[in-house]
């Protein structure tokens, strides 16, 4: 029993114990898949001269199902400047409001942003550094989304170090042909896999509370989690940004014991930002770098020891 959108691939034995050419069909049974583009990075900006990757390494698009069932990726293609079909992905099936990323290259990219992104496969050629063609096709070739981008709708996503983010995940289709329905990555290298998210939010809750801490206190000095302003480490211009956007978003628990007994009493975001310096400054990580709060700006700023 078929019971979701589907490509069927077959061969017949015929006589001599010859095989038929390989025969395929698609089978649709409801409408088009909700995909959407959620995320673009045509033009990196220029890896550290001791990189062993090229910008074009650090390509990447970012989908998400913007809809609210399961969406099968079997028979699911991109074409246009470049070329993937999903059917091949390490996972079946996209959930609604989850995130997927093909990428250019996978070491280059895990290099960077960590392991934490769910990677459906390379793709081949190239995002054309000016302007380029992508089409998103069902598995019946069906066009889900397509479009082109153009490199002067934001000068910064163009090798400045950020990428082109959809605005408006829930517009129609054609909205994606214009530059209204984009914006420059607020953070540089934009955030593959996890969506355009708030400054200082590390675990995609759509807050910055004491897990953000934890989790940039936790893996200082590594990538990943913890990598609050998607620059690929986890540093202490992290620190800052936590430490500044504490208590944006939904209101969460102020201090958290694990971090300190004395502090989990606090309420109002001052009382929160003095204890969060007094953290900062106490801390050690790796046993190498250490954080002080200068006490005239409020910026923290690392020291090696």
């Amino acid at each position: 029993e078929i019971t979701e959108n589907t490509v069927v691939k077959a061969r017949t034995l015929a006589a001599g114990n010859a095989w038929s050419p390989l025969a395929e069909a698609a089978f649709l049974i409801d409408e088009r898949p909700q995909l959407r583009v959620s995320e673009l990075m045509y033009h990196p900006a220029d890896p550290p001269p001791d990189s062993p990757y090229s910008d074009n390494d650090l390509e990447y698009v970012e989908i998400v199902n913007a809809g609210t069932r399961d969406v099968a990726l079997s028979g699911i293609r991109m074409t246009g400047g470049i070329e993937l079909d999903l059917s091949g992905a390490p996972v079946t099936h996209l959930a609604p409001g989850q995130y997927g990323v093909i990428v250019s290259n996978r070491a280059a990219f895990e290099a960077v942003y960590g392991l934490g992104a769910t990677i459906l496969g390379e793709f081949t050629g190239g995002l054309n550094n000016a302007s380029d063609r992508l089409l998103l096709e069902d598995a019946a070739r069906r066009p889900i989304l397509d479009f082109t981008y153009e490199d002067d709708w934001y000068p910064t996503t163009d090798g400045g170090g950020r990428s082109l983010v959809a605005v408006d995940l829930a517009a129609d289709p054609e909205a994606w042909k214009d530059a209204g329905q984009w914006k420059p990555s607020s953070a540089p290298g934009g955030t593959p896999g996890r969506g355009e998210q708030m400054l200082g939010d590390t675990n995609g809750d759509n807050r910055v509370d004491v897990q953000d801490l934890n989790n940039v206190r936790n893996h200082f000095g590594g990538v990943g989690l913890g990598d609050a302003n998607g620059d690929g480490k986890v540093d202490v211009a992290d620190l800052n940004a936590v430490r500044n956007q504490f208590g944006t978003g939904v209101a969460a628990p102020a201090i958290a014991p694990a971090l300190s007994p004395s502090a989990s009493n606090l309420r109002n975001s001052a009382e929160q930002r003095r204890a969060i310096d007094l953290l900062f400054a106490a801390e050690h990580w790796n046993g190498q770098s250490s954080a002080i709060v200068n006490p005239r700006t409020r910026i923290v700023r690392g020291l090696r020891s």
